[in-house]
């Protein structure tokens, strides 16, 4: 008996399902979990076949699988597969805080669904990966206000209360045990207590104190950003502005400012703030034979550090010049040699050519210049570097910034990606100008179902060459969305755009006698007037009146030259004759609007419908009506 009466949707990845471990673990371990095509054709004898998958797992399967297409199916269904509402994730992108809140963070990982990295790297990759999934969104969204709640509860904490919270959080322990923890870490306002000391307390060995605080340990370190403790933060810039001082005074300053309730121990205070992620303002430094507090020589060095690794994560790499400019526009004034000569004494960076630097330590599934590049790998191998940087220029373009519009992306030239792939583990350079993986890549593993159906589709023909009609064609065939379709065209890495109207693989070798055919195939081909007519009517709005396609989901339309100066870069909130609201029309900077998606799929638009838009430009709105050459001959009786 098969599990699954349809066919497995194309968009729906059985990686993002939240099985159980070991459910997930069997579809792992069977290859279900990469074979969609597989999933749709199997039942239930050959799921009691996998090593493993019991009654309950393959109960579990189903029933999830089947509740994600109900939940997700009509969705899916839509043109826009981004449907959800962006206002209140740019509501909280510029919060302080926005870059030190995550899953992985304990005291926040019941408000968020699971996610690697703060909620300023979440909402990065969801409001630019045409493949994120927008139910997360939705709930990050819903979350905000609780999330906001929950950090304003930790603001109002003081410093010794911060850190017991998060502590607690993260240790998961109460009572004796907590504290005698806490002590030993150091974090309480007092130098650590000894393992001895700390096991005494609770009548436990000191193996045991070493084994506990191990966990803890690793648990903090599993946490991908410095977490929110605003106190911390405080205590470290108010002693920093006030040094040189006494450990004594030092502690009434903290206590003067209600920062603290307590004789706070600086060293307990530089002991958790290095614990923590932080690169301390203050250091201790001992003058005849007293021990003083006094500023590190370098300003900013936390900031300045948080700041590059950032960068480096997004792009690949970065330089010097833009962390100044991005400090710059957070009202943090510093020089080019402040930056260097923090990231060479604090950071972990490492320079690959003058200014240009990368960051190896961090995580790599977000090292974007890393992972796009085995994507281009993955489909041609070895690739010339040029050809590469293309690839990560047009991937690029589509996202543009960090985030919510928080810093733009940069591509690296190519000498310094020279050094970036020679410094990297995973790619080796060939002929001094030839890129290629280190291991051998798959690209039905690399690549996102979207874009296996394009590299797919390409290579279904001899040539690996088509035009946009039959590329369109066999992609829907493989059921790619048609918007899909038109997004991926224009940002995906691992096709390349031979001129007007032909498309191949990246890296791919194309025979020039392909190309030209299917050019000289474009051009014998008739053209079909799109655009009928446009004016000026009566009550002096600007009308224009255009033929639909067959396809006219993703419908893009190139608004004509004459007209182009009155709208262009402008958008306009888009209604029926009636007034009901269909979301906005906008005209890029090029002279391509688009927008009409939803208005269209209501009104049952088909093949060679007439639409007509109407351009309010005093007050800046548009007015979209669907028929046949009657309404056209009303309002353009000549035409």
């Amino acid at each position: 008996v098969n599990v699954f009466v349809d066919q497995w949707p194309y968009w729906l990845n059985p990686k993002k399902i939240r099985f159980s471990t070991r459910t997930k673990n069997c579809l792992e371990v069977s290859g279900l979990s990469d074979d969609p095509q597989r999933i749709s054709r199997i039942t239930f004898g050959q799921l009691f076949e996998i090593r493993a998958m019991g009654v309950a797992s393959i109960l579990e399967f189903s029933c999830l699988s089947e509740a994600e297409i109900n939940k997700l199916g009509e969705t899916h269904k839509t043109e826009d597969m981004r449907s959800f509402s962006t206002d209140d994730l740019l509501d909280i992108i510029y919060e302080p805080w926005v870059d030190q809140v995550g899953a992985e963070d304990p005291r926040f990982s019941d408000l968020l669904p699971p996610f690697d990295g703060s909620i300023l790297e979440r909402i990065d990759a969801l409001t630019n990966d045409p493949d994120s999934d927008e139910v997360e969104a939705q709930e990050l969204a819903d979350a905000i206000p609780s999330i906001k709640e929950r950090v304003s509860e930790i603001a109002e904490l003081s410093l010794e209360g911060s850190l017991i919270n998060f502590f607690s959080s993260l240790s998961r322990f109460d009572g004796a045990k907590l504290a005698a923890l806490f002590d030993r870490f150091g974090w309480g306002g007092s130098p650590p207590t000894t393992l001895e000391a700390a096991g005494s307390r609770i009548g436990i060995t000191r193996e045991r104190v070493r084994q506990l605080q191990a966990r803890v340990t690793h648990r903090l370190f599993a946490i991908p950003f410095q977490p929110y403790l605003p106190a911390l933060d405080a205590a470290l810039a108010e002693i920093s502005n006030h040094a040189p001082v006494t450990f004594e005074e030092a502690a009434e300053l903290l206590k003067a400012k209600k920062i603290s309730s307590l004789n706070f121990d600086p060293r307990s205070l530089i002991t958790a703030a290095e614990a923590c992620g932080r690169t301390p303002s203050i250091q201790l430094q001992t003058v005849r034979g007293k021990t003083i507090v006094v500023t590190s020589d370098i300003r900013n060095a936390d900031r300045i550090i948080r700041t590059a690794y950032q960068q480096a994560d997004a792009s690949g790499a970065s330089n010097i010049q833009e962390v100044v400019s991005e400090l710059s526009s957070k009202g943090i004034d510093l020089e080019d040699e402040e930056v260097r000569s923090a990231l060479v004494r604090f950071s972990q960076v490492e320079f690959l050519e003058d200014d240009w630097f990368c960051y190896r330590k961090g995580k790599l599934h977000r090292d974007r210049l890393r992972n796009v590049s085995q994507k281009m790998l993955s489909v041609a191998t070895p690739m010339e570097l040029a050809v590469l940087r293309e690839g990560v220029r047009r991937e690029f373009r589509y996202r543009k910034y960090r985030g919510l519009k928080t810093w733009p992306l940069i591509v690296p030239p190519r000498s310094v990606l020279k050094s970036y792939f020679e410094g990297h583990s995973e790619f080796e350079i060939l002929n001094d100008s030839l890129i290629g993986p280190v291991s051998p890549l798959d690209y039905r593993s690399e690549l996102a179902l979207n874009e296996r159906i394009l590299v797919d589709a390409l290579r279904s023909t001899p040539a690996c060459v088509l035009d946009r009609a039959s590329f369109w064609k066999e992609c829907v065939r493989r059921h790619m969305n048609e918007n899909t379709f038109s997004l991926y065209t224009s940002y995906s890495p691992v096709v390349v755009h031979y001129g007007l109207d032909i498309w191949s693989l990246r890296g791919v070798h194309v025979d020039p006698v392909a190309i030209e055919a299917v050019r000289t195939a474009n051009a014998l081909r008739p053209k079909e007037k799109r655009v009928l007519d446009h004016g000026w009517s009566p009550e002096g709005h600007l009308w224009l009146a255009v033929r639909l396609p067959d396809r006219h989901a993703g419908f893009v339309l190139g608004i004509p030259g004459a007209i182009r100066q009155y709208i262009v870069g402008r958008e306009f909130p888009a209604k029926d004759e009636n007034g009901q609201s269909f979301g906005s029309i906008r005209i890029n900077d090029e002279g391509a609007s688009y927008g009409f998606g939803s208005f269209l799929r209501q009104r049952g638009a088909d093949q060679d419908d007439l639409l007509l838009i109407e351009f309010d430009l005093v007050n800046s709105d548009a007015t979209l009506r669907l028929g046949d050459e009657d309404i056209l001959d009303v309002i353009s009786p000549e035409t």
